[in-house]
């Protein structure tokens, strides 16, 4: 069994590939989702228990709320990536009119926020590695 680093997937140019792992990383860190199949819920209306760490679904959500929503950018330094993922919330968080979400809509948002760190952490990582 040839265990070199060369052999390891990260290794391999497929962007096939990289995506895969990138769904697979979403997944185990916090953004999959378990459809329940008592027969309690309809299939496909999006019940369901979370996959992955809670902690760090926890932190996601901490971070998103935290530096990236806030509507005030006076006092902080945002990095290129910081940037980047409030261009993407302010352009989910707000309706055609110009009023910002609320409630389930606006959550959503923040989810689909917290999906986008989680590529970019990996973007990051497989970067590092490769």
């Amino acid at each position: 069994m040839d265990t070199t680093l060369e052999s390891t997937p990260l290794k391999t140019s497929s962007a096939c590939l990289r995506k895969q792992l990138c769904i697979a990383f979403g997944k185990l860190a916090a953004g999959g989702k378990v459809e329940k199949s008592s027969g309690q819920v309809r299939a496909g209306s999006g019940g369901g228990n979370s996959t992955g760490c809670a902690n760090t679904r926890g932190t996601l959500w901490t971070y998103v709320n935290c530096r990236i929503e806030p509507q005030k950018l006076t006092g902080h330094t945002y990095t290129t990536i910081q940037l980047e993922l409030r261009e993407y919330f302010i352009g989910c968080a707000f309706d055609a009119g110009g009023a910002k979400k609320r409630g389930r809509r606006l959550a959503d948002t923040l989810d689909a926020t917290c999906r986008t760190l989680t590529e970019l952490v990996f973007r990051e990582l497989y970067n590092k590695v490769k």
